[in-house]
């Protein structure tokens, strides 16, 4: 199992404005889980944009469609990228981009402060880039847990991922 580390602060940072986005009632883009997760629609079918299911569409594709989803599903979130680096960032839906663009980086995964970075990201993460969905509940439990702690540590391998605390 790798270790990808976070510094508290920064990620404490991301959850209050999670919280403060809550508070003020604001939107939260739905995360690809949310978007192929058959619960989150009306009827329990995945739809695209045109309302359609992937065996009543005429197209010859299909995507299902954020648009389709139950408001009431699309929820907070923490999401652990690896692209350009690996961080953390929300899924909060704002035009502030003081909001919107607020990221953790993971410790030696910066492509802005870390000359080694892409070698550390592929390491941590792999060479292909991706999105995972991290439940605010794994912040909240390790707050809760260790009040005092300066990192924030989330344990991965090729077919899993959990919180270390």
């Amino acid at each position: 199992m790798k270790l990808i580390k976070f510094k508290m602060s920064e990620v404490k940072k991301i959850y209050d404005a999670i919280i403060d986005h809550q508070k003020n009632k604001g939107e939260f883009r739905p995360t690809r889980d949310m978007l192929f997760d058959e619960k989150n629609y009306a009827g329990g079918q995945l739809l695209d944009e045109n309302g359609q299911t992937e065996q009543d569409s005429q197209l010859d594709y299909f995507f299902p469609s954020y648009k389709q989803i139950k408001k009431e599903s699309i929820t907070a979130q923490l999401q652990l990228v690896g692209d350009q680096g690996v961080y953390l960032m929300s899924n909060i839906c704002s035009t502030e981009k003081s909001k919107s663009k607020l990221v953790a980086y993971a410790q030696d995964c910066n492509p802005d402060q870390d000359e080694g970075w892409y070698d550390n990201k592929v390491h941590l993460f792999g060479g292909d880039d991706g999105v995972l969905d991290i439940p605010i509940s794994w912040l909240e439990l390790n707050l809760k847990e260790k009040p005092k702690a300066r990192i924030f540590k989330i344990g991965i391998t090729d077919d899993s991922i959990q919180l270390k605390i």
